[in-house]
């Protein structure tokens, strides 16, 4: 279990530096795709596309985290996850 400031093993680190306008196009997407919460001191962010995963890629580069493929049912087809999870501030 991961201690307060620190992540899971498996969680795969941010591989981008982010830039003010990476940032702001991050920003932008989640507030529209994302939702924010908690799981104890745990902070998550997750955010899902049906049809293009490449801004998930992109936010994979920026923050970290894992992308999951989440069976849904078939009027919804693929639904593509990304989740990021932070342990304390």
């Amino acid at each position: 279990m991961p201690q307060l400031g620190q992540e899971w093993a498996s969680t795969r680190s941010a591989s981008t530096s982010p830039t003010p306008n990476g940032l702001h196009w991050a920003a932008g997407f989640l507030e529209g795709e994302g939702t924010f919460g908690f799981r104890g001191a745990t902070a998550t962010i997750h955010a899902a596309q049906t049809e293009n995963p490449a801004p998930l890629g992109r936010l994979l580069a920026l923050f970290g985290g894992s992308v999951t493929i989440q069976d849904r049912e078939a009027a919804v087809g693929v639904v593509y996850a990304l989740e990021t999870v932070r342990c304390g501030p």
